[in-house]
């Protein structure tokens, strides 16, 4: 099973062939009206919007206005205008059964099984996954309209965050809003919000510092598996040299086994290990991401 975009026009064309309407108004009658979601509209650059914002795009680091047209053939795959507090309602209407059954949700967001039998926690558009034991169900992206944005839903504590950006950076931005939204609502849904807690293994803190040392340095510690050795950049070797001179503290903030609920494509991944790295005026974090030999697999970098 694979998800591409060029299936949703082809979901589109389904639609209007059984439905015998265009899919814009099928929608629209069906979906959006019912649920009054006021500020949810198919996009018509023609139109006049109030409060509509203008998407960009950046090119060689300079601003430009993003496609502004979109074929009604693609309108299954996006182009739809709508508030961040909208857009939240509707994460929410599907996840609590207004819009489809609900075991077509089941299905919806049931792990997909990969050719070599594995399965991972991706279901229909929808991707699955746990952070510190958070579990959270989301979907983002962006446009060459100009646009990026992400939805997170996390069914334990039944908080939607939105966040829509009129940037197309393949929702980076909004995910970085995002995380830190989710973590004022729910403490250590990112990382900013864990807790330092005492070393698993004596010397465990230290012994990994000196391992960021040695990469900063252009080494290739024995803890690392020689896939991440041969593909550590010197962008990452730098960064991290930069900020370890400017480093405060370096403090350990727990491991997490990953299970199938996380999303994870690497079939060897096997544990989290999380340090937070504070320096003079912010903190940044380093997960080291170890495989089922105990050898670093990937170290992954957040600010």
């Amino acid at each position: 099973m694979a998800l591409f975009n060029t299936n949703l026009p082809l979901i589109g064309i389904i639609v209007e062939k059984a439905s015998g309407r265009s899919f814009e108004e099928y929608v629209t009658e069906r979906i959006i009206r019912p649920l009054k979601f006021l500020s949810i509209r198919f996009k018509h650059q023609e139109d006049v919007v109030t409060n509509r914002a203008a998407g960009y795009v950046l090119r060689s680091g300079i601003l430009k206005n993003g496609e502004p047209f979109r074929p009604k053939v693609i309108a299954a795959s996006g182009g739809i205008l709508a508030s961040a507090q909208d857009l939240a309602g509707w994460w929410e209407a599907v996840m609590k059964g207004r819009v489809v059954k609900q075991t077509s949700l089941d299905k919806m967001l049931a792990p997909t099984k990969l050719n070599d039998g594995r399965s991972i926690a991706h279901g229909f558009a929808f991707f699955t996954d746990v952070f510190n034991d958070h579990k959270l169900i989301q979907h983002f992206g962006s446009t060459v309209g100009g646009f990026g944005s992400i939805v997170r839903y996390y069914p334990k504590e039944k908080i939607t965050i939105a966040v829509i950006g009129n940037l197309e950076d393949g929702g980076i931005g909004a995910e970085y809003i995002a995380k830190r939204v989710a973590d004022v609502y729910i403490p250590g849904a990112f990382a900013d919000g864990m807790k330092n807690v005492p070393d698993a293994r004596p010397n465990q803190k230290q012994k990994d510092l000196q391992i960021l040392r040695d990469i900063a340095d252009g080494k290739s510690p024995q803890e690392m598996s020689a896939n991440f050795a041969a593909r550590v950049s010197e962008v990452f070797r730098k960064q991290l040299g930069d900020n370890l001179k400017q480093m405060k503290s370096f403090s350990y903030l727990g491991s997490e086994k990953i299970t199938t609920d996380h999303f994870m494509l690497d079939a060897t991944a096997d544990e989290f290990v999380r340090y937070r790295m504070t320096l003079a005026g912010k903190s940044v974090y380093y997960y080291f991401r170890m495989n089922k030999e105990g050898k670093i697999g990937w170290i992954v970098f957040e600010e």
